[in-house]
């Protein structure tokens, strides 16, 4: 491992040892993050126990969503000890989305569960189309092949609208921080590329940034990680019925409600 963040980044042992005092200059943020994490794996545990048979069924995709938010919310917290605010930023987006959709589930189960697989249907029909358009194969048979199966698929544009999904959910202010995210983080965008430079506040130009992100966008990445990842625990504590865990968070939620909001997005 090389010894400095110019010699290799985020992989340096600077930017190990940096760990501890980023946690400690968003101390609350993490702690909270952590308590969440336990609560979201406790009730990923108990509801996989409790929701079985079909996988397409309202009980068995909120456990599903949960299992996916867990994982991209232990991302995000691993990703901001390191200070690594872009990539941590994506998760969340990630996390955006599944809130959405698991509060829609509550309200529409079969609605969203149809919304689910005809995006997956369109997809693996584009996919396949674009391999039988660009002839990526060696194997003219199996193109053939291909090209007939794409011709059965229903020709429709199925993919998700997040808009209209947030519509459903009640939840519809979160399609903000989804679009933000998406502009600030997950897409190559002049967002995103802004926030590999530092501007003179001047106006006198403006130099590359390397190295970890501030405790305040730190502590705002974390924040709105939180204030995703919180709804789809709930949604499952309410679909496959855990009281004890629900009022525990509950409890949570109104520790990171007496947060302050920390920087924008």
């Amino acid at each position: 491992m090389q010894e400095t963040f110019e010699e290799a980044g985020f992989l340096s042992r600077q930017a190990k040892r940096s760990i501890h005092d980023l946690r400690a200059g968003s101390r609350v943020s993490f702690d909270l993050a952590y308590d969440l994490n336990e609560l979201m794996m406790r009730t990923a545990l108990a509801a996989m126990n409790a929701a079985q048979g079909h996988n397409w069924t309202q009980q068995t995709v909120a456990v599903r969503l949960l299992l996916r938010t867990s994982e991209s919310f232990q991302g995000v917290i691993l990703l901001s000890e390191r200070g690594m605010v872009s990539p941590a930023r994506a998760l969340v987006r990630m996390i955006v989305e599944d809130s959405l959709c698991a509060a829609a589930l509550l309200e529409k189960p079969d609605e969203v569960i149809r919304m689910l697989r005809d995006d997956a249907e369109t997809s693996r029909r584009g996919q396949a189309a674009f391999i039988s358009e660009q002839q990526l194969g060696d194997d003219p048979a199996m193109l053939a092949k291909l090209r007939a199966a794409v011709e059965t698929m229903e020709k429709k544009n199925s993919r998700i609208d997040w808009k209209k999904m947030a519509k459903i959910s009640t939840m519809l202010p979160q399609y903000l921080n989804y679009q933000r995210l998406s502009d600030g983080a997950v897409h190559t965008s002049a967002s995103s590329l802004d926030r590999h430079i530092v501007r003179d506040p001047e106006g006198n130009g403006w130099t590359y940034r390397i190295g970890p992100g501030e405790p305040g966008d730190i502590d705002a990445t974390l924040h709105r990680g939180i204030l995703a990842a919180i709804p789809v625990a709930l949604v499952v504590t309410q679909v496959v019925p855990d009281s004890r865990t629900n009022a525990a968070l509950v409890a949570l939620e109104s520790r990171f409600l007496a947060l302050p909001t920390g920087n924008t997005v």
